[in-house]
C-alpha cells in the first residue's frame, strides 16, 4: 500500500512532525539552503471520456451566460449563492455558525495536522484551484475545509424522505454502501482507498461498511485532510488514515487494493482529470478487485430549467463535462468491467466496476 502516514494523535495532544519520516517526501534542498519550488503537476493521462454533443443553447442560457462573464456580478451571484446555503442551513437547525466556531476554536490543532499531512511534493492542478463552490480559492484553505460539513448536512437534508430533519447526508451515504456492500462483500475487502475524500465523511461512511478493512483517504487539500484527522478521534474505531496525494497519481503500489472509491468527485472534476482518475483507480485495483463512483445523476437534472442549470454551474465549473460523460464508457475504456450499481437516491447513482481476473 506504500507509506500509511502517521495516526492522528489523541485529541488535545501536541502534534509534531518527527525527526526522521522516510515516508515524507520533500524536494532536495538547493546548495544555498533554499527549497526549489515544487514542479508543475504533469498533464492528466489516461482515459480521456468521450463527451456527448452539448445541448444547444436557449435565450434565457445565453443570457444568463453572458451575465456571468462580468466577474463582479459573477462574484455578486456566488456571494447570495452561499448565503442562501448558510439561511437554508440555519432554517433546518444545522446550526452553521456554531460548526464553524467549533472548528475555529480548534485551529491550532487543526494547524498541527495539516503540518504532519502535507506533502510539499503535491502542487494542485489547475482545476482544483480555480473559483468553486462559491471560494475564490477553490478547494484549499480553511474556508471551505471549515464548512464543507455543514454544507453536506444542509445540500443533502432533502434526500431524507421528507422526514424534515437533518438526516439526508447519512441517507445518501448509507445507501451507497450498502449498494456497495451488495456487489462487494465485506469478507473480500482487505484494503479500501477512498480517492477525493475531503473531511473524511465518505471515508468514514466505507470503513463501517468495511470494518476488517485497512482504509486510506486521498484528498488534494491538507486543509480538508487536517480536519479529517482532527475528526477521525471522534469516530469509534478511528481506524482511516489520510494522505495528501493527487487522485490522478497516488504513488499508491498498483493490484494492492481491493476497493476504491469516488463519492461525490466525479462531477468536480474536468473530463480529462476524471478519466486519469479512473486509469489510476484501475492500476491500484487487484484482479478481482471494485471501483465504486457515487455522484449526482445527470438523468436527474433533466426537469431543470436550462437558466437553471447554468446558474449552478456557476460555481460547479466542470459539471457541465460531467453531464455529457460517458461514465460506464470511461470505465470499460480503462479496462474494467461494469457489473452493476444503482439509484442511491432520487438525485444520486452509483456505478461499480470490477477489475478482471489476470
Amino acid at each position: 500500500m506504500g507509506c500509511p502516514p502517521r495516526p492522528p494523535p489523541a485529541r488535545g495532544a501536541a502534534v509534531a512532525s518527527p525527526p526522521h519520516d522516510p515516508c515524507r517526501r520533500r524536494p532536495p534542498r538547493s546548495s544555498g539552503g533554499e527549497r526549489p519550488p515544487p514542479p508543475p503537476p504533469p498533464p492528466p493521462t489516461g482515459v480521456f471520456p468521450p463527451l456527448a454533443p452539448p445541448t444547444p443553447p436557449t435565450a434565457s442560457t445565453v443570457v444568463v451566460s453572458t451575465l456571468l462573464r462580468f466577474p463582479p456580478l459573477r462574484s455578486a451571484l456566488m456571494a447570495v449563492g452561499r448565503a442562501r446555503i448558510i439561511r437554508r442551513a440555519d432554517a433546518l437547525g444545522v446550526g452553521w455558525a456554531d460548526r464553524v466556531a467549533a472548528l475555529t476554536a480548534a485551529l491550532p490543532e487543526l494547524e498541527a495536522h495539516r503540518a504532519a499531512v502535507t506533502d510539499d511534493d503535491v502542487t494542485p492542478p489547475a482545476y482544483y484551484l480555480s473559483p468553486f463552490h462559491a471560494y475564490a480559492e477553490g478547494n484549499v484553505g480553511w474556508a471551505p475545509a471549515l464548512e464543507v460539513e455543514a454544507s453536506a448536512l444542509a445540500v443533502h437534508a432533502p434526500l431524507d424522505g421528507g422526514a424534515g430533519g437533518l438526516g439526508g447526508d447519512a441517507v445518501l451515504r448509507r445507501n451507497f454502501t450498502a449498494i456497495l456492500r451488495s456487489h462487494v462483500a465485506p469478507a473480500s475487502v482487505r484494503r479500501v482507498v477512498d480517492l477525493g475524500c475531503s473531511t473524511g465523511l465518505s471515508t468514514a461512511a466505507v470503513a463501517a461498511a468495511y470494518p476488517d478493512a485497512e482504509v486510506v483517504g486521498v484528498d488534494l487539500s491538507p486543509h480538508m485532510l487536517a480536519v479529517a484527522r482532527y475528526r477521525a478521534a471522534e469516530r469509534a474505531p478511528p481506524r482511516a488514515t489520510y494522505l495528501h496525494r493527487r487522485a490522478e497519481a497516488t504513488g499508491l503500489r498498483g493490484a494492492s487494493v481491493d476497493l476504491v472509491t469516488l463519492s461525490l468527485v466525479a462531477h468536480e472534476l474536468p473530463a480529462a482529470a476524471l478519466g486519469a482518475i479512473v486509469t489510476e483507480a484501475a492500476r491500484l485495483l487487484a484482479p478481482g478487485g471494485a471501483f465504486a463512483v457515487m455522484d449526482a445523476d445527470p438523468a436527474a437534472w433533466a426537469a431543470v430549467p436550462p437558466a437553471v442549470f447554468v446558474l449552478f454551474a456557476s460555481t460547479e465549473p466542470w459539471v457541465g463535462e460531467y453531464a455529457r460523460v460517458d461514465l460506464e464508457g470511461v470505465l470499460t475504456a480503462a479496462g474494467l468491467t461494469v457489473v452493476g450499481g444503482g439509484k442511491n437516491t432520487a438525485r444520486h447513482r452509483t456505478v461499480v466496476a470490477v477489475k478482471p481476473q489476470a
